[in-house]
């Protein structure tokens, strides 16, 4: 998607989400019911998504979505309606009025970026949204004063 991009004038954002708290879930109520939040998230996402876009497990309770002709307003609104879905979706295995919650970073390609430069400017942005008080998303333009990883122009 990264190398289509850069032979046409598409934007393409990356969007990376972690599931708030998620050790205590595992802690509190079980693996079994962890495995149930890391579904339900994933389904969300992957119900969010569109055919052109590409979504995906990255690892543990963190998430992944390259949003093709999607800039970064319109990837932080993508990421916005994946955070109230969470927030609002029960799942039967969690007691009571119980929910989940994921914080997410939001990043656009620049012409030049690799899928790293893109992570790490998204990754920056999740960093934020969680010292921010999680719950939240954050686009890599909101903050300042975040060091980028090596060879990231945010």
């Amino acid at each position: 998607m990264l190398a289509k991009r850069g032979r046409t004038p598409l934007p393409v954002s990356f969007v990376i989400a972690d599931i708030d708290h998620f050790k205590k879930v595992n802690d509190n109520y079980g693996h079994q019911v962890g495995d149930e939040v890391i579904a339900s998230f994933g389904q969300l996402m992957g119900g969010s998504a569109r055919e052109s876009d590409c979504a995906c497990p990255m690892g543990g309770e963190e998430f992944g979505a390259l949003l093709w002709n999607c800039d970064r307003a319109d990837a932080a609104l993508f990421a916005e309606g994946l955070r109230t879905a969470c927030q609002s979706h029960s799942i039967d295995a969690l007691p009571g009025n119980t929910r989940f919650t994921a914080s997410f970073g939001v990043a656009e390609a620049n012409a030049s970026d690799n899928f790293d430069d893109l992570y790490g400017c998204a990754d920056a942005a999740l960093y934020e949204a969680k010292n921010a008080g999680r719950n939240c998303v954050v686009s890599e333009r909101d903050f300042e004063n975040v060091v980028p990883p090596p060879k990231a122009v945010c």
